[in-house]
């Protein structure tokens, strides 16, 4: 193997954390009152609009301006959600919270492969926050799909990093990644070897290579 590609989100950094600091943020600045236990109808909203971007049914520009309005109508809100995802935006920009392991993990890969990072998030967004985590130093680049013209899992996606990274054989590549539809699948589909991190313990069978419940679980497979 010489060649490692890598989620973002819920891999290295938790978006989780990131998400319920920059929604409580966004919420004390406008002086909104969240509902007890808020993030889990949140995460099913968001979770559902991401998978529509895999499935290439919307856009970055089409869940920005859906996804708080959706949101504070199950949370009984009277507040326009583009104006609040404007402000949830920036904050999530600035939080760079790591999935535990992430950053020795990132320094084990990249001082053996050509490790790359892969997602669907803005770019702006993800360089930022690798950078405040301090694992830029570790990867060699970003594939975002808003630059690539596809999104992940698509098999265009993975077209284009390969183009960029000097067409190798896929099975010279791993892909590693919390998602099974927009990590896995469409990687193992495409030849490479997968690793699935199953970041929240899902109690299910997965097509991955190999499976992971830490990230230094990893270091004995690369």
């Amino acid at each position: 193997m010489k060649t490692i590609l890598i989620d973002i989100d819920n891999t290295l950094l938790d978006f989780n954390l990131c998400s319920m600091e920059s929604i409580e943020k966004a919420a004390a600045y406008y002086g909104i009152t969240l509902p007890q236990n808020y993030y889990p109808r949140f995460k099913q909203i968001n979770d559902s609009l991401w998978k529509r971007i895999e499935e290439k049914t919307l856009d970055i520009e089409g869940l920005r301006a859906i996804r708080y309005n959706m949101i504070f109508k199950e949370w009984g809100i009277d507040f326009d959600g583009p104006t609040f995802e404007k402000m949830y935006f920036k904050g999530l920009v600035e939080s760079a919270v790591p999935v535990e392991g992430a950053k020795d993990l990132v320094k084990y890969l990249g001082t053996k492969y050509n490790l790359y990072a892969a997602s669907n998030a803005p770019k702006e967004q993800q360089d930022i926050r690798l950078g405040k985590a301090g694992m830029m130093d570790y990867i060699k680049g970003i594939f975002i799909s808003e630059e690539i013209g596809a999104p992940k899992p698509t098999k265009a996606f993975f077209d284009g990093v390969f183009k960029l990274i000097g067409s190798p054989d896929p099975k010279d590549v791993v892909m590693i990644g919390d998602s099974l539809n927009a990590d896995i699948i469409g990687a193992k589909e495409y030849g490479m070897e997968t690793i699935w991190f199953n970041y929240e313990g899902k109690d299910c069978d997965s097509p991955a290579d190999h499976t992971v419940l830490t990230l230094d679980e990893i270091k004995t497979i690369l």
